[in-house]
């Protein structure tokens, strides 16, 4: 029967306000002062310790991938470009990790990681300039110019670490 209605002796509704007593409503409520032993204390030690070695093992590439690059844009003419570009990437990384909690609860996982998947697609392509100029050294297009690679390959960056 409804909690908010009691019969009386001649079985006729009587409406009560059972959720005002609380000596009535505390059978329903949990106990929070009993303890009750945790079945299995560890369950979710393997997939704490799968998901770790799964960012180990991604972190691993990750620098590996940018010690490269940052030799590669030294090859190419660009000094210190790639340590730039890796500072940018981690201020990038530092503002996104302040917001994507709120993004994802706005839009869901999956639909933050693509939109946050197609922020890599810029700096992937501004990866090319470096590797063009290297091909044509005596090209005068202003695409391959340092003035344009630059802040090309920074602001890319940015967007890639916020992604």
């Amino acid at each position: 029967m409804n909690s908010l209605v009691e019969t009386n002796e001649r079985n006729s509704m009587v409406p009560t306000n059972n959720y005002l007593n609380p000596v009535k409503e505390a059978n329903y409520l949990p106990n929070y002062e009993k303890k009750e032993p945790i079945e299995n204390p560890n369950i979710n030690f393997g997939k704490a310790l799968l998901c770790s070695i799964c960012f180990l093992g991604m972190y691993i590439a990750l620098y590996t991938a940018q010690n490269v690059q940052d030799k590669l844009f030294d090859d190419d003419g660009y000094d210190i470009l790639g340590n730039y570009s890796n500072s940018f990437a981690y201020i990038g990384q530092g503002t996104g990790s302040i917001f994507c909690v709120f993004i994802t609860m706005k839009y869901g996982a999956v639909k933050s990681m693509s939109y946050f998947a197609i922020l890599n697609i810029p700096f992937i392509i501004a990866l090319l300039l470096p590797a063009y100029k290297n091909q044509f050294p005596d090209s005068n297009i202003f695409l391959l110019d340092d003035g344009f690679v630059y802040p090309v390959i920074l602001i890319t960056s940015l967007m890639n670490g916020f992604g």
